[in-house]
């Protein structure tokens, strides 16, 4: 079973729009943190993995379903976890859950997110390492 990753944030008065509710924008920022978590829970950043594997991330794709609003102080929960894997690219399965007082979680948003791995200078793409594929698979 794949690793997912998740982090719970409330949500902030900066992160509100003219019309009340989270900016779609924000939800950006979220799945962004989202895929840096996956990230970090095996130890490395985006900086470390260049030193680590060779490797840079490069977002190359990124579909959002929009589909409950959120407003200010929503407790949200943002799960991140690699759906697909290619050969030089992997597919990240994203979603911005609302937590309901009785514990329950309503659906505000679901993603997909393309990741390509490039060389450090960003200049072509090259195969994901191994050891990306047996920690995050």
């Amino acid at each position: 079973m794949p690793y997912t990753a998740t982090f719970t944030i409330r949500v902030k008065s900066y992160e509100i729009d003219q019309y009340g509710h989270v900016n779609n924008a924000v939800f950006m920022n979220w799945l962004e943190h989202g895929r840096s978590q996956l990230l970090q829970d095996k130890g490395f950043t985006y900086l470390s993995i260049t030193e680590h594997w060779g490797v840079r991330l490069v977002t190359v794709g990124t579909h959002i379903n929009f589909k409950a609003q959120l407003g200010l102080d929503d407790e949200i929960i943002v799960s991140s976890t690699v759906k697909k894997f290619g050969r030089t690219s992997v597919t990240y399965d994203q979603r911005i859950e609302k937590v309901q007082p009785d514990g329950g979680r309503i659906l505000a948003g679901d993603c997909e997110t393309v990741i390509c791995f490039t060389d450090p200078e960003m200049k072509g793409a090259v195969p994901i390492p191994e050891q990306f594929r047996v920690l995050y698979g």
